[in-house]
């Protein structure tokens, strides 16, 4: 079963707009066009957890914070509808792909 973990997120009066943010922010205005999720890799302490956090809310979007248990594809798919408050329907990971996207 997959969990949601909740991270610790600075407060917004904390969070600095940068170029890298604005990146991300392209990025997501233009996967959310094309109806797919969006995947942001960087290395550690460049502040992805909490940019991801914030422009969730900004984009009325679920964050979910991928860990070592979430790795399968299943997992991967499960995790976005288990956060915004639904049960998975499916077992497969094609079916939990229509789930999430459509």
């Amino acid at each position: 079963m997959t969990t949601l973990v909740r991270t610790t997120i600075p407060t917004k009066e904390h969070f600095a707009e940068i170029g890298s943010v604005k990146r991300i922010r392209d990025g997501i205005t233009y996967t959310l066009k094309l109806g797919w999720p969006t995947r942001v890799i960087a290395s550690a302490g460049y502040g992805k957890t909490t940019a991801l956090f914030y422009l969730a809310e900004e984009f009325e979007g679920v964050y979910c914070n991928v860990g070592h248990a979430h790795k399968q594809v299943a997992d991967m798919y499960r995790m976005p509808i288990r956060a915004s408050g639904h049960a998975p329907q499916a077992a497969y990971g094609r079916d939990l792909f229509d789930e999430v996207i459509w």
